[in-house]
C-alpha cells in the first residue's frame, strides 16, 4: 500500500504566496536548529512590503526553502533535491514512468492517476494505491517523485517500517517533533507499505503516521 500526498501546484515558485503578494525571503541561512543541524526550511513571518503575515492567510505558517537550499546552478539544485528525497535507489534514472508496464486495467488506471498527480494536473492532493506485492506501487510512487524532483520540487520517499523506527528513535533523543517537521516540509511525500502500521505497536504507529500526513 502506498499513500502519496502533495500541495497543488500552479507553476509558481514555492516562495510565492497564493495571491499577488510575496513573502520576505532572508538572503542568509536561518534554518539551523538548536543542535546546529540545517533543516533546509524556514517559516517567514512578513511579506516583502514589511507587513506581518496574518493568521489564516495561505502563507501563514507555511515553510519555504531556506537560502542554503538554493545551490548555484539548476543541476546542483536537482542533485540536492535528490539527496534529500530518500529515494529507494541511487539515481532517478532508475525510476521512470516509461519503464512501468501495465498488464491490467487496474494498473493502467493507477499509472494514469499517478502520472497526472505528479504533473500537477490532477485535482487530488492525495492518492492511495492498493495491490498485491509486485504490482508496481513502489515504482509508480518513486517515478512520480523523480518527475517532481526533475521539475525542481522538493519531494520525499519513506518506507513506513523504517519511518516508524526513525520516529521511535526520536522518542529517545527528544527530537521527534524535529523529525516530523522535516517530513512535513516536503512538498510531496510518498509513504510506502502503510500496511506495516497494522502489525506491532499498532496504535502508536498509526498515531505517528497521522502526525506525518
Amino acid at each position: 500500500q502506498a499513500l502519496m500526498s502533495g500541495e497543488q501546484r500552479s507553476g509558481e515558485s514555492t516562495q510565492r504566496t497564493s495571491g499577488s503578494r510575496q513573502v520576505r525571503i532572508p538572503e542568509d541561512c536561518l534554518c539551523e536548529t538548536h543542535a546546529g543541524d540545517k533543516i533546509g526550511w524556514i517559516y517567514p513571518t512578513y511579506f516583502e512590503d514589511g507587513i506581518e503575515i496574518p493568521p489564516g492567510h495561505p502563507s501563514y505558517g507555511r515553510a519555504i526553502a531556506c537560502a542554503c537550499r538554493h545551490a548555484k546552478g539548476q543541476k546542483r539544485y536537482r542533485e540536492f533535491l535528490w539527496e534529500q528525497a530518500n529515494m529507494p535507489g541511487s539515481s532517478s534514472d532508475g525510476w521512470r514512468f516509461s519503464d512501468y508496464k501495465c498488464s491490467s486495467p487496474a494498473q493502467r488506471s493507477a499509472y494514469e492517476a499517478v502520472r497526472a498527480w505528479a504533473a500537477g494536473t490532477s485535482e487530488k492532493r492525495w492518492l492511495f494505491l492498493r495491490g498485491s506485492v509486485g504490482t508496481g506501487k513502489t515504482m509508480l510512487g518513486a517515478a512520480a517523485l523523480a518527475a517532481l524532483i526533475g521539475a525542481g520540487i522538493a519531494a520525499r520517499y519513506e518506507y513506513v517500517p523504517e519511518l516508524v523506527d526513525y520516529l521511535r528513535a526520536g522518542q529517545i533523543d527528544g527530537r521527534t517533533e524535529e523529525r516530523l517537521a522535516k517530513l512535513r516540509s516536503a512538498e510531496a511525500l510518498v509513504l510506502d507499505d502503510l500496511a506495516a502500521t497494522s502489525s506491532a505497536d499498532t496504535e502508536w504507529a498509526r498515531g505517528e503516521m497521522l502526525k506525518v500526513v
